[in-house]
């Protein structure tokens, strides 16, 4: 499942919400389709895997070997890029214009770099990103790159985040094309509610699922109820209300997401709506493997006789199937699940080794799990199974728990 973090226009509080849920993602793909500002990684940090140059337009160039200075090609530009037979790059639109018109193949049109797209691997996971040139055209085509950057890492069934850029342009509509979901950041204001209308509407028109955040909810009641009750009469919920926080400015000035501080009442309110948002991806279709013991989940992850896994669509078990316990090998079952295809993985008990490889190939972790394996999944689909994070250290499980 593919959200799309995006706003009517900027200063809604989007990336703040944005660099919180990708936080909280864990190891989830992240996908920073704000191009024009790109600045998940600035919060997110980590170390650049890979860089190539973006060509984004294309620029005249004039030999004057071959120029007969006729001046056809100036008086065809309607842009004014060329005087003297020369070429302003900055005022060239690459059009080809005055190749056409040239009768001698004086000019030819040639690649311009316009940005960079960027894989840069965080503590929170694979993070796809792009560096645009000030100025340069084309964040439409760049974020439809950095997409499929992201898409080579990409696991059936996982969620992917992605934050969009604010408005309705080129770029946000490429950002929302593919995508299943639509987490609208709109705010208690007269133009706020105006925006949130105008790229809801783009929303719906390539078919997204709209879902609403609004933020610092509590600056203006009045208005945050009339959105709430536009919301309604469209039928689109509104998953999240955020209170003005202080803790804002301090998480910007830290270069740190604002869920980071215990103590943030927006965090908490964010977190609330992470967790929603993973409810509504248990809509879609997933894969949970619980490890087991007869008919009970398995207290030790290591020693378990195998996995039931679970696929669920649409809030519903469809087919669950037993994987029999290969054998315990340092890193082996995580990969063994992930080659599966396994979104999910649910324990009594789990070390930590085991569990940081599990979260290395997008995997959720849920431990101190225990009792039946059908009440267990039916907690789980219901949204009210939550991980204790709790790591196994007994001695007699020391090795097969994956603390090595």
């Amino acid at each position: 499942m593919q959200v799309v973090i995006i706003s009517g226009k900027g200063g809604t509080g989007k990336t703040t919400i944005a660099s919180s849920l990708a936080y909280l993602s864990e190891n989830k793909i992240k996908v920073d389709c704000d191009v024009d500002a790109s600045n998940l990684h600035l919060i997110l940090k980590g170390k650049d895997l890979e860089k190539h140059d973006f060509i984004g337009a294309k620029v005249a160039k004039i030999n004057l070997d071959k120029c007969t200075r006729c001046l056809k090609c100036m008086e065809v530009c309607r842009y004014d890029a060329i005087k003297d037979c020369k070429v302003n790059e900055m005022l060239c639109e690459g059009c080809g214009a005055c190749k056409i018109v040239c009768e001698y193949d004086a000019i030819e049109l040639k690649d311009e770099i316009t940005g960079q797209t960027i894989i840069t691997e965080t503590d929170k996971g694979i993070l796809s990103r792009a560096e645009m040139e000030a100025g340069a055209e084309g964040s439409g085509k760049l974020v439809t790159e950095v997409r499929k950057n992201a898409m080579k890492y990409y696991k059936e069934n996982e969620l992917v985040i992605l934050d969009g850029s604010p408005g309705i342009g080129c770029a946000v509509m490429a950002s929302i094309t593919g995508c299943d979901i639509a987490l609208i950041v709109t705010e208690p204001t007269q133009s706020g509610l105006e925006d949130f209308m105008r790229v809801l509407a783009t929303v719906k028109y390539f078919g997204v699922k709209p879902i609403v955040c609004i933020n610092k909810f509590d600056i203006n009641t009045e208005m945050s109820s009339k959105i709430e009750e536009f919301c309604e009469g469209e039928a689109i919920e509104i998953v999240g209300k955020i209170p003005f926080d202080e803790y804002a400015n301090k998480a910007i000035n830290e270069l740190k997401p604002i869920v980071a501080y215990k103590d943030s009442i927006a965090g908490k309110e964010i977190i609330n709506m992470w967790n929603k948002i993973k409810k509504l991806w248990r809509l879609f279709s997933m894969k949970v493997a619980i490890a087991k013991e007869g008919n009970l989940v398995s207290a030790h992850f290591g020693h378990c006789e195998g996995f039931e896994v679970y696929e669920i669509e649409n809030n519903e078990i469809v087919s669950k199937t037993f994987v029999e316990n290969p054998g315990h090998r340092p890193g082996f079952l995580p990969k063994y699940l992930a080659e599966r295809n396994v979104n999910v993985i649910i324990s009594g008990g789990m070390g930590a080794n085991a569990q940081e490889i599990f979260r290395r190939n997008n995997i959720e972790v849920i431990v101190g799990a225990s009792g039946e394996l059908e009440n267990v999944i039916k907690e789980f689909i219901d949204g009210k199974l939550k991980t204790t994070n709790s790591v196994c250290h007994e001695h007699k499980h020391h090795d097969s728990c994956g603390n090595h």
